[in-house]
């Protein structure tokens, strides 16, 4: 887990292969509904950086931004958070305390309602194709 006083991560490797770092993200809880899990940054592409004014300005931030896949909020116990909007990237507890982060496809309505609506066409595709016998 994480050592709270330090936010030092636990990254000893499970019997699995699998390392606690891995599993302590695996059970982190979102701060809210607006998708922010505590503890939990990234690693990779900073898009755009600006002083964080709420959750709601970030992720519309990261909305109008081209290549965004996620938001990270700089600890709130900064004199000036931040807000960081991301391109591709990976997922880490490690130095992580203080830092939230929130996913694209958990807050980006459009995106998952589009996904949908691809997966539901291509089923009823594939269904037309099968009663056509081109399957």
């Amino acid at each position: 887990g994480i050592n709270a006083e330090y936010g030092e991560p636990a990254t000893n490797a499970t019997g699995n292969g699998t390392t606690t770092d891995q599993l302590q993200i695996l059970r982190l809880e979102r701060r809210d509904s607006s998708c922010f899990k505590q503890n939990l940054r990234t690693s990779g592409a900073v898009l755009k950086q600006v002083r964080y004014s709420s959750d709601g300005d970030c992720k519309n931030l990261c909305l109008a931004t081209s290549g965004c896949k996620a938001v990270v909020t700089s600890p709130m116990y900064w004199a000036h958070t931040e807000c960081f909007i991301i391109g591709a990237y990976t997922l880490s507890t490690s130095g992580a305390y203080g830092w939230d982060t929130a996913e694209r496809s958990c807050f980006d309505r459009v995106s998952r309602t589009v996904d949908s609506c691809v997966a539901e066409k291509n089923k009823v595709l594939a269904a037309n194709n099968r009663a056509a016998g081109f399957e």
